[in-house]
């Protein structure tokens, strides 16, 4: 196993993050950014509708994918699974914030990491 470099957390902690912030983070951005069936103005009420989709997206996300990759999984999960459109900006737009938002949760615990707070 290689060291993570300075900008990626070690396994241990990305693994902890992920069971204790990162799952519920990603099923919450997919929600309320994503949503191609329109649950969120339900608030709270199915919540957790993209849990499945979030947990598709975590593997891809720790292997590095980026916002066409992640692009095309809630694609595929439109056609496949939901059979509704979030419609292609506002799916790209998810996309890109979901690679965003764990590029500077990765950073962050990174530092966090040699701070000793993890």
């Amino acid at each position: 196993m290689t060291p993570p470099t300075p900008q990626e957390p070690s396994a241990a902690v990305e693994d902890a993050w992920w069971r204790d912030e990162g799952r519920e983070g990603l099923e919450q951005l997919l929600y309320w950014v994503w949503d191609p069936i329109g649950v969120s103005s339900a608030y709270p009420d199915a919540r957790d509708e993209y849990a499945t989709y979030a947990a598709r997206l975590e593997p891809l996300l720790r292997a590095g994918a980026g916002a066409d990759e992640v692009e095309r999984s809630l694609r595929e999960a439109e056609e496949r699974d939901i059979e509704a459109s979030a419609g292609d900006a506002r799916r790209r737009d998810a996309a890109e914030r979901v690679v965003d938002w764990y590029g500077a949760a990765a950073i962050r615990l990174a530092a966090e990491e040699r701070a000793g707070w993890r």
